[in-house]
C-alpha cells in the first residue's frame, strides 16, 4: 500500500510543478497574484518530495525540513490573496517579518539536526525521529498556529475588498469572494487535519495517512483550477482597486461643491446612460467628469447616501422596470432584461431587484399584467 502511496504522491508532484510552471511563464504570467501562487504550489510541491525522500530513506538526516520549507506556504497564498485584487506589489522592509517564523524553526530545526548522535551516520528512520520527540510536536503546533493566522489574515483581506468595492465597483463579484473562500479554506486546512492526525497516533500507518491527505490536496487544486478559472485570471487585471480609503479627511470639499459635482454626475448618467455599462467603475466616471474618485465617492455617499454600487444599481433597476412594463418585454428573458440593464448575470439582477422593489422581476410582471387588465 505504501509503493501505491508514493506513486501517486510522486505524480501529485510533478504536477504541481507543472502547474507552478504555467503560472510563472503561461498566458496569465503577467498576472502579478500568480507569481505568488506558483511559489506556493512550488513550496506544496517541495514538501511532499521531502516527505517521499524520508520515506525512501534518501535523505532521512533531513526530517522535517519539508515542514520548515511549506511554513512559507501560508505566507505565500497571503500575499497572493492582497496582489490578486490590486495586480500590483511593492516589496517593502516591513514585510520581512513574514519570514520570522521561517527563520524561527529553522534555527530550531538546526539545533536538533546537531545534537542527533553520530553513531548512526546519517541513517534515521520517521520513527528516530519523530516517537515522544519534544521538536517535532513543537513544530508541528507552530505549523497549525500558522496556517490559522495567515487563513484569518487572507479573510480579512477578502473582507476588506469585499467592503471597497462597493465604492468602486457598479458590480458585485461575490462568485469571485466566495471561491477564494473556498479555495484557501480548503488549500490550509487540509493540511491542519493532517498534522493532528498524525499527531494523534489515530492511525497506524502514519504515512499513508499523510500520503492521502497531500493526494487530496493536489486533487483539491487541479479541480479548482479547471472549474474555477478566476482563481488564477486575476480580477486586478480586470479592474484593480485600492484597498487604502478613498476619502481623505484633509481635502476641502463643501456640501455645495458635492452637491453640484453629484448634480453634474446625475444628469450625465441620465443623459448617456452610462449606467448600462456592466464594467462601469468610479475611476472611468471621475476621469470623464474630470475630477478625482475621492470627490467623486463623497459626492455620491455624502448627497444620495448610498455606495457607488447602490446608486448605479438604483438606475439600472428603473431602467429594468421600464423594460419589464413595456409592451415589448415578450421578446426579452430575464436574463436578457438583466444585461440590458447593465447588469452582468442573473442572479445579481434578482437579488437587487427584490432588494430594492420586494418582490422578483416575474412577480413584478404578473403584478404589471393584474394592474394593465383591471
Amino acid at each position: 500500500m505504501d509503493d501505491v502511496v508514493i506513486g501517486m504522491l510522486l505524480i501529485s508532484i510533478m504536477l504541481l510543478i507543472v502547474f507552478a510552471a504555467i503560472l510563472f511563464f503561461g498566458k496569465h504570467q503577467q498576472i502579478k497574484a500568480n507569481r505568488f501562487l506558483g511559489i506556493f504550489l512550488f513550496l506544496v510541491g517541495f514538501g511532499m518530495a521531502n516527505f517521499v525522500s524520508v520515506k525512501l530513506q534518501m535523505v532521512p538526516v533531513y526530517f522535517h525540513f519539508g515542514y520548515i520549507i511549506i511554513l512559507m506556504g501560508p505566507m505565500v497564498l497571503y500575499f497572493y490573496i492582497r496582489v490578486y485584487f490590486r495586480n500590483a506589489y511593492t516589496f517593502k522592509l516591513k514585510h520581512l517579518w513574514h519570514l520570522s517564523p521561517f527563520m524561527i524553526q529553522f534555527i530550531l530545526w538546526l539545533i536538533f539536526v546537531m545534537s542527533l548522535p553520530a553513531d548512526k551516520g546519517e541513517i534515521y528512520s520517521i520513527e528516530d525521529l519523530s516517537n515522544g520527540n519534544l521538536y517535532v510536536l513543537q513544530g508541528d503546533l507552530f505549523f497549525i498556529a500558522v496556517i490559522f493566522f495567515y487563513l484569518y489574515m487572507s479573510v480579512r483581506e477578502i473582507k476588506k475588498y469585499k467592503i471597497k468595492a462597493i465604492e468602486e465597483y457598479s458590480y458585485s463579484n461575490r462568485h469571485i469572494t466566495k471561491w477564494l473562500y473556498i479555495f484557501i479554506f480548503s488549500i490550509l486546512i487540509i493540511p491542519v487535519i493532517m498534522t493532528a492526525v498524525a499527531d494523534a497516533g489515530v492511525f497506524s500507518n502514519a504515512f499513508m495517512v499523510m500520503g492521502i491527505a497531500a493526494i487530496l490536496l493536489t486533487t483539491n487544486v487541479i479541480l479548482i483550477f479547471l472549474f474555477r478559472p478566476e482563481i488564477y485570471q486575476g480580477i486586478g487585471v480586470l479592474a484593480p482597486i485600492r484597498l487604502k480609503p478613498l476619502r481623505d479627511s484633509s481635502l476641502s470639499f463643501s456640501q455645495d461643491q458635492k452637491a453640484q459635482l453629484f448634480e453634474e454626475l446625475t444628469s450625465f448618467i441620465e443623459s448617456e446612460k452610462t449606467y448600462l455599462d456592466s464594467g462601469l467603475t468610479l475611476k472611468k466616471l471621475s476621469d470623464t467628469l474630470k475630477t478625482n474618485q475621492n470627490y467623486l465617492s463623497r459626492a455620491i455617499n455624502g448627497i444620495s447616501g448610498k455606495s457607488f454600487l447602490e446608486f448605479i444599481n438604483t438606475y439600472r433597476i428603473k431602467y429594468a422596470k421600464e423594460l419589464l412594463s413595456s409592451k415589448s418585454f415578450s421578446k426579452y428573458t430575464i436574463e436578457g432584461i438583466a444585461k440590458a440593464s447593465g447588469f452582468r448575470s442573473k442572479s445579481a439582477f434578482y437579488n437587487y431587484f427584490k432588494k430594492y422593489n420586494g418582490m422578483s422581476p416575474v412577480a413584478f410582471v404578473e403584478r404589471h399584467k393584474m394592474s394593465a387588465n383591471s
